[in-house]
């Protein structure tokens, strides 16, 4: 038998409003939904595991306790390791790193151009 996942949905976010202090729109924001959204969730029998995550996340409440056969789900999407050499990074990792080398890089640019401008300014052209 299905349990209804928008029901034990209410429940988690009425306690972590209660608890909280929070309101349920509020809620729904931080998941990326607005009110009349979670309320239409609330109301789903068939409430897809994906949807369930983002509202987990959104309250740092791991609703894996509630339905265990969202672990299968939750592997799938679980962020990959790559081998970069001796490294294992995540992908979160790597775009970190792109980044920083990217703003160094601009960085470098921006010092470059600025003496190749006074080199031209010094030159008279």
């Amino acid at each position: 038998m299905l349990t209804h996942r928008g029901k034990i949905l209410r429940e988690v976010v009425d306690k972590y409003c209660a608890a909280q202090g929070s309101t349920i729109s509020a809620v729904a924001q931080k998941a990326g939904y607005n009110q009349a959204t979670i309320y239409r969730h609330f109301e789903k029998e068939d409430l897809p595991f994906h949807i369930i995550r983002k509202y987990g996340k959104a309250m740092g409440h791991d609703f894996r306790m509630e339905y265990p056969e969202m672990e299968e789900e939750m592997a799938a999407w679980s962020e990959p390791t790559e081998k970069y050499g001796n490294y294992t990074q995540t992908l979160s990792e790597v775009v970190l790193e792109r980044d920083q080398w990217r703003e160094k890089y601009y960085r470098l640019l921006e010092i470059h151009n600025k003496l190749l401008m006074e080199r031209l300014q010094n030159q008279g052209l």
